[in-house]
C-alpha cells in the first residue's frame, strides 16, 4: 500500500523532520510512503497543491498527522482523498503498536542502564530481553484493515503460551512508570502529548491483555501530576 502523509507544513519550521519521522515509521511498518515535504523549494502553493492531488491519485491511502486540522493544505488533500475513495489513516491507528514499541525501547534502556546493571538479575532480564523482542517482532505486523484492537490481541495471541503471564505481569504491568518517565523528561509540546496518549494506551493494553489471557484485571493506575 502506498500511503501519502499529510499535515501541517505552513508555519511549522521542523515540518522536514515531522514528515520524515512519519515516513520512516510508516516504511518500518512495511509501508510505502509519499512524503510532500521533500519536495523543492520555488513552486508556487497552487502549483504544490497540483503535484499532490496528482501524488494522491497514485496512493491507496492518506496518513493524517495528529495537526492535520490546522493546516488548510491538508484539509483540501483530505477532501481529495476522500473523492478518490484513499482509506484515512490516522496516528492514532498505530496508538497501540506506536505504545508497545516504545514499551519495549524503554524496557531495554532500563535492561542495560547502568544502574540496572548493579543489580541485575540476568536470568530475569534475560527473559524479559526476549520478550521484548517477541512482542517488538509482533507489532510491526500491523494490519490497517483491522482496529488497533484486533492488531494488538494477535500480538497478545503470537506470545508462546508460557511466556504470557511473564509478558502481562513483568512486561506491560508496569508499563505507565516508563511512560510517565517519558512524559516527565519530554520537552516538545507535542511529543509530550503523544506519551500521554501512550500512558492511556499502555492501561487499555492491560486490561486486554488479561482479558484475551482469561487474566483478573487489576487496579488502574494515574497519570502523576
Amino acid at each position: 500500500m502506498m500511503i501519502y502523509i499529510s499535515g501541517k507544513i505552513t508555519g511549522d519550521k521542523n515540518y522536514k523532520q515531522k514528515f520524515e519521522k512519519a515516513a520512516n515509521k510508516l516504511i518500518s511498518y512495511g509501508y510505502d510512503v509519499f512524503n510532500p515535504a521533500i519536495l523543492p523549494n520555488g513552486f508556487e502553493y497552487e502549483q504544490y497543491m497540483q503535484i499532490d492531488f496528482l501524488a494522491l491519485s497514485f496512493c491507496q491511502g492518506i496518513y493524517l498527522l495528529d495537526d492535520w486540522a490546522s493546516s488548510k493544505g491538508a484539509k483540501r488533500e483530505l477532501e481529495e482523498a476522500k473523492r478518490l475513495g484513499l482509506k484515512v489513516i490516522t496516528e492514532d491507528d498505530f496508538l497501540f503498536s506506536d505504545t508497545l514499541l516504545q514499551i519495549c525501547k524503554d524496557t531495554e534502556d532500563v535492561i542495560y542502564s547502568e544502574a540496572n546493571q548493579e543489580v541485575a538479575d540476568e536470568k530475569f532480564d534475560a527473559r524479559l530481553q526476549k520478550v521484548s523482542n517477541m512482542a517488538r517482532t509482533a507489532a510491526f505486523f500491523h494490519d490497517l484493515n483491522k482496529t488497533r484492537e484486533e492488531n494488538f490481541k494477535g500480538v497478545c495471541m503470537d506470545i508462546p503460551f508460557q511466556e504470557r503471564e511473564f509478558f502481562y505481569a513483568e512486561f506491560l504491568k508496569d508499563a505507565h512508570i516508563m511512560l510517565d518517565y517519558d512524559i516527565t523528561e519530554e520537552d516538545s509540546c507535542s511529543q509530550k502529548k503523544r506519551f500521554e496518549k501512550m500512558y492511556s494506551a499502555s492501561q487499555e493494553m492491560r486490561d486486554l491483555c488479561a482479558q484475551y489471557y482469561g487474566f483478573e484485571k487489576e487496579e488502574k493506575y494515574c497519570l502523576s501530576a
